[in-house]
């Protein structure tokens, strides 16, 4: 039986490129993530100043 496919169709002969373009994109992401940093947060010196506030306590009753 004779093959009807095209040699255009045939993959095997681009399998040693697809093979390094994998292997060069898996190296790649891997000194990415090696590499990347993550940022540090800032903080920054926050003052709230709340007015005081004067209780008068005249009487406590500790009678039940």
């Amino acid at each position: 039986m004779q093959s009807k496919k095209t040699p255009n169709a045939d993959l095997e002969s681009k399998r040693g490129i697809m093979f390094l373009i994998g292997l060069l994109v898996a190296l790649a992401m891997t000194y990415l993530i090696f590499n990347y940093e993550t940022p540090t947060p800032t903080f920054e010196q926050v003052t709230i100043d709340i007015p005081a506030q004067s209780l008068d306590i005249s009487e406590i009753d500790f009678s039940p």
